[in-house]
């Protein structure tokens, strides 16, 4: 391998990767703290260069990675950093102007151009907000996806699930179709924001909400602020129900029309899917399985009616089913093995 110091254009090559680099980190910080108010700079920047795509890119991509690996953010981030401080050596900048006119010309390149321009349309349409009007959003499964609305309100998806949005001069209307989604409402007293499930509408009176949508019915937990929950079925010729719920509360709307109380230990339990969190107070196994194979291509199947009525509390990582297969292996009542691509938990 070259040392790179000992070729100057080359040495020069990687000072310009590691300006650009921290200009990169500066702009990742300044569109999470000033959004919209840096989107023509940003673009100006952006369009200058090949490089600078390339550098925001690879920046913004590592940004997430990141959080996953700590996302209870309980690594002493700047205790790391100033004991590093002692061993960092300031780099010069040294680029020559000759190879200026040939990185212009290389920009010019159509496929490069179009690639950034792609690049740029997708980022301005995030800091702008999504289009009004109706809209589908999609999560796969293991996926989770958050997406900035036109009104400026953030709703974020959990694996496996789908939304219909319809914002008009009135209303602000979202139908949760299939799965689960975090809605932060941004206020607008002239149009409501609700969103609408098979059994349920939930109105939003200034808040940040849960809603998850289950074969069975539909459950609502807030988060902060309060909602206006009232059911949408009345199968059984019940009077329509309808409950005010703030900030810790939670229920769930059965396909009868009926309204019923859930306990929740915080407002956090409702949300622990955005860290990728399972957590189990006293549920069937066959819930517990099924939470886990809304995430992962390996599936967990229960056999046996008994069995899967049996009740457990834990908390898991989501994508790691084995985690589970692993704690139910201890029992020494159950046998379990593999078949393909499922886990099968049988009574011994």
């Amino acid at each position: 391998m070259k040392d790179v110091t000992t070729e100057p254009r080359t040495g020069a090559r990687y000072r310009e990767h590691f300006r650009q680099a921290e200009i990169a980190a500066e702009w990742l910080l300044r569109l999470e703290t000033e959004g919209p108010g840096c989107q023509a700079a940003f673009a100006a920047w952006l369009t200058q260069s090949p490089l600078h795509v390339r550098e925001f890119l690879a920046l913004s991509g590592l940004s997430t990675k990141l959080r996953d690996i700590d996302p209870r953010r309980s690594i002493d981030v700047e205790g790391l950093i100033a004991a590093a401080r002692g061993n960092v050596v300031p780099l010069q900048e040294q680029i020559s102007r000759r190879t200026l006119p040939a990185a212009r010309a290389r920009w010019r390149r159509p496929g490069r151009l179009a690639a950034a321009l792609a690049v740029l349309a997708a980022l301005g349409w995030y800091l702008a907000g999504a289009p009004a009007g109706n809209t589908t959003y999609t999560t796969a499964t293991g996926e989770q996806h958050t997406v900035k609305l036109s009104d400026g309100s953030i709703v974020s998806l959990n694996t496996r699930s789908r939304i219909a949005v319809d914002f008009d001069d009135g209303h602000r209307d979202i139908r949760l179709l299939t799965g689960e989604a975090l809605f932060f409402v941004a206020p607008d007293a002239a149009r409501p924001f609700r969103v609408f499930t098979g059994d349920a509408q939930i109105q939003a009176l200034g808040t940040r909400f849960n809603v998850r949508r289950k074969s069975d019915g539909t459950v609502v937990a807030v988060v902060e602020g309060s909602v206006n929950v009232s059911t949408t079925t009345n199968r059984n010729k019940h009077p329509a129900a309808a409950r005010v719920l703030t900030a810790g509360e939670a229920v769930r709307i059965g396909a009868d029309g009926n309204i019923d109380s859930q306990a929740m230990a915080d407002a956090g339990e409702a949300i622990a899917w955005r860290q990728r969190r399972l957590m189990f107070r006293e549920r069937p196994l066959s819930e517990v399985a099924a939470e886990f194979n809304r995430y992962n291509t390996l599936q967990v199947r229960i056999e046996g009616e008994d069995l899967r009525r049996k009740l457990m509390t834990g908390a898991f990582d989501a994508d790691n089913p084995r985690g589970l297969i692993r704690f139910l292996a201890k029992d020494g009542a159950l046998s379990v093995t593999e078949e393909g691509d499922t886990a099968v938990i049988r009574v011994r």
